[in-house]
């Protein structure tokens, strides 16, 4: 009886801790890109592409024309827009010391369609060719002890950008993390090419629209 007594605790035990496993990613699932403002108007848009054997995929990157596109062509839409994710990183820091760093090309609509919080900075100047925005842990990793902005430094081999702002640190529950954004146009020029998959593009709803009257399918986190 005493080991049947003891099984029983042991399964009751593992049982809660199970369900408390469980509960716990659900909730962090539930809350995940939730911070921002109005998240359920925010859609990811994805290319849908054909395979020989007819199977359909749906892919992150889109051509760059399509964000101004969309906004022309629904109404609905309140911002649109299209950003790089700089895969493999990019070499940040000073003639003595850098670091490889993951970070987003990206115009000021950016900042106005998702809610990382700037400390310091504006988003319009994302518009400015030198200017690089960090995040506060690699602020203080590049300018320990020292007030960052207006600081300058090396981006990528030879571009000297100037440090214009500083935002919180990227919440462990968003979808897109990273340690900086530098302008669009600092990593590539605008092209009509609707062939060329490279960004990324989101829509942000205006706050009464309807995504069914827009024609949208939610299929991504946000």
């Amino acid at each position: 009886m005493k080991g049947h007594s003891v099984l029983a605790l042991a399964g009751l035990a593992l049982g809660l801790a199970c369900v408390f496993i469980i509960s716990a990613w659900t909730i962090q699932e539930l809350r995940y890109d939730r911070f921002h403002h109005q998240p359920k108007k925010i859609f990811m848009v994805t290319t849908d592409i054909k395979d020989n054997t007819g199977n359909i995929s749906a892919y992150p990157e889109t051509p760059q024309p399509l964000s101004a596109e969309l906004a022309k062509q629904i109404p609905q839409i309140e911002k649109a827009i299209h950003f790089l994710y700089l895969y493999g990183g990019r070499n940040i820091g000073k003639e003595e010391q850098a670091f490889k760093e993951a970070g987003i090309a990206a115009d000021s609509d950016f900042l106005e369609v998702f809610n990382f919080k700037l400390i310091s900075g504006s988003a319009s100047d994302l518009d400015d060719l030198n200017t690089i925005l960090l995040s506060r842990d690699l602020a203080d990793k590049l300018f320990p002890g020292k007030d960052p902005v207006n600081q300058e430094l090396i981006y990528k081999e030879d571009q000297v950008m100037v440090v214009k702002g500083v935002f919180k640190n990227c919440p462990d529950n968003s979808s897109l993390q990273f340690d900086f954004l530098v302008p669009y146009k600092a990593e590539v020029d605008f092209t009509t090419d609707w062939f060329q998959l490279s960004d990324a593009t989101f829509i942000k709803l205006n706050p009464s629209a309807d995504p069914d009257e827009a024609g949208l399918e939610r299929t991504c986190p946000l």
